[in-house]
């Protein structure tokens, strides 16, 4: 029974080559991922086979539970080769953080263009400041029509003996009639 167990062991340890060859691939994705956004959607088509190479661990950890039942002594070699099957599921896990820093070297490509639309926000301010000056100008016609208000004096009647127009004192002329 030890010996069927040695055998099942020896199967993980294929599992792992078998994942290693997979974060190859992923690195290969990583490369594309700098060419073109379209590029990331492969690297997620990419993602899916890993994650059936991990269903096949878990088939493999089935048959060891039958060794289980056969033999205590064989529990222990099984659990071992348990341990190989886990490590095989880090390394995908690993293969597909390295997807996601490709994301984010694409993401970084984005702020670029923000800064972009913040130099036509500053355009915008400087024709509002245009529009001030316009506003100055019209303050100014304004005070011109002040300055015409003082030459507007009240006339003098006839009978105003003292009448004052610009500063002077007016005497008024009767003229009698026969």
């Amino acid at each position: 029974m030890i010996t069927g167990s040695d055998a099942d062991t020896t199967g993980n340890a294929a599992m792992i080559i078998g994942n290693d060859v997979d974060i190859t691939g992923n690195a290969a994705m990583i490369t594309g991922n700098d060419g073109n956004i379209t590029g990331n959607d492969a690297n997620t088509t990419g993602n899916g086979p890993d994650t059936i190479g991990n269903d096949a661990n878990t088939t493999g950890n089935d048959s060891d539970t039958t060794g289980n039942d056969s033999d205590t002594t064989g529990n222990d070699a099984n659990a071992t080769g348990n341990g190989s099957d886990t490590t095989g599921n880090d390394a995908n896990a690993t293969g597909n953080g390295s997807d996601t820093t490709g994301n984010d070297a694409n993401a970084t490509g984005n702020d670029p263009d923000t800064t972009g639309n913040g130099s036509d926000t500053t355009g915008n301010d400087s024709d509002t400041t245009g529009n001030d000056s316009d506003t100055t100008g019209n303050d100014a016609n304004t005070i011109g029509n002040d300055s015409d208000t003082p030459h507007f004096a009240p006339k003098c009647g006839v009978s105003d003996a003292n009448c004052t127009v610009s500063g002077t004192k007016a005497i008024a002329s009767v003229t009698v009639l026969g």
